[in-house]
């Protein structure tokens, strides 16, 4: 490569030295023009034939293999560009034949894409990236290398963060326990109090929580509950309350219950927002601002990755997402984003069961006391887009029914 840059300059300077005498002549003080002339000199013709050879291939700034190329001046062909895109496991399957046509044969090299100090488009922006239609290659032949880029509607989107539930938790004793109450002075002077002891004793993933109330005239037990977290779901057994609804509200009752985890889901805590996603050409350090604030600064691979949002606060507003690439090209991009916990993520419902029997609302003795009217409950709630989600719920309560149906939508900031 370096005989040939070489050979390339002295044609170039035996083409151009006649005309550099005559403009000497003329006028010695004035800029010398150096006429260039696209194409190899006489005589040099062998320097713009075909070249085959090795180079290293890129996408997305990783390296992902090597290929033999022909290539000339202006034009690359690649010979396995197949099992190259076999690498890039983002490519949506109904779009690999489309690119394999593109890259296929011979096509254009993208040369003054390169960033080079010396071809004085290293501080452009778009210096180092390509925005194909479909696909295309950016072929650097003094270094050997070539960068894939491919068109951001071709790509699955991609979740850096695989892990949906937490790992189960060991297997070792753990307790937390809990006192609060108040004093205070009655009218007749007597004095009032009351103090709600809370306890909590675990095992790996399973635990019991005792709750107690004591006053100035009686002590009794308010909850009493097993429960088990286990892959993604929680399951309940004991006096514990039932789910609040707009028609009927929350009920003490003794009985057992199923539903999503949403203490281990870590998903759920994720994505409990709308879904943002970037289209990201490169690597690069993607940084959340809020405020003002920084909350998340991350690195991503290329492609459509989908931005966690984990510590941003709950609410709804507008985000900051700071994208700075390898070469230090550094944008910003305004969206807005709404987060809800209680709301789950896409594709990812939640559901809760639970049956029993109604204990006595209004509990005056130490031990809860259980009635012989049964209930059920079922609900689900469920997001059906980014923006927009739907909820059932179905009771019955000893020989009465009722059914809820809601929506929820996520609307754009309205500005001002």
């Amino acid at each position: 490569m370096l005989f040939r840059g070489v050979l390339c300059f002295i044609a170039i300077l035996l083409t151009c030295l006649p005309g550099l005498d005559a403009q000497a002549r003329d006028n010695p003080l004035a800029p010398i023009a150096i006429p260039v002339k696209a194409g190899a000199p006489r005589g040099f013709e062998f320097l713009d034939e075909p070249q085959i050879g090795k180079v290293d291939v890129s996408y997305g700034g990783r390296m992902i293999g090597s290929a033999m190329v022909t290539y000339t001046s202006e034009t690359v062909a690649f010979e396995n560009i197949n099992e190259l895109l076999n690498t890039i496991p983002a490519i949506k399957p109904d779009a690999l034949d489309k690119i394999v046509t593109t890259l296929s044969g011979k096509i254009s090299n993208h040369a003054e894409n390169i960033c080079s100090r010396y071809s004085g488009n290293f501080s452009k922006n778009d210096c180092g990236t390509l925005t194909p239609d479909v696909a295309g290659v950016i072929f650097d032949e003094s270094h050997f290398k070539a960068e894939l880029f491919i068109n951001s509607t071709l790509l699955d989107k991609q979740d850096s963060k695989n892990d949906r539930i937490l790992p189960p938790a060991e297997n070792i004793f753990s307790g937390l326990h809990s006192f609060s109450g108040n004093v205070s002075k009655e009218p007749d002077g007597r004095d009032s109090f009351s103090m709600i002891q809370n306890s909590t004793l675990g095992y790996g993933q399973g635990r019991f929580n005792l709750v107690n109330v004591y006053t100035q005239d009686t002590q009794r037990m308010d909850s009493a509950l097993l429960s088990l977290d286990k892959k993604g779901y929680l399951f309940k057994a004991g006096y514990f309350e039932s789910l609040a609804h707009h028609i009927l509200p929350e009920l003490q009752v003794t009985g057992v219950s199923a539903a999503t985890s949403l203490d281990t889901n870590l998903a759920q805590k994720r994505n409990a927002g709308n879904q943002i996603w970037l289209f990201l050409p490169t690597r690069s350090w993607v940084t959340l601002l809020h405020n003002n604030i920084i909350y998340a600064t991350e690195f991503y691979e290329a492609g459509n990755q989908i931005i966690d949002t984990t510590a941003l606060p709950e609410g709804a507003y507008d985000i900051t997402i700071r994208i700075r690439e390898p070469n230090g090209n550094t944008r910003d991009e305004k969206r807005f984003f709404a987060k809800n916990f209680q709301i789950p993520p896409p594709g990812q419902p939640i559901y809760y069961t639970m049956a029993g029997f109604v204990r006595q609302q209004d509990q005056t003795q130490p031990l809860p006391q259980t009635s012989s009217t049964p209930i059920f409950q079922a609900d689900t709630i469920r997001r059906i887009t980014d923006n927009i989600g739907v909820n059932a719920s179905l009771m019955d309560v000893g020989d009465t029914g009722y059914i809820e149906l809601g929506t929820f939508c996520f609307l754009n900031q309205i500005k001002k």
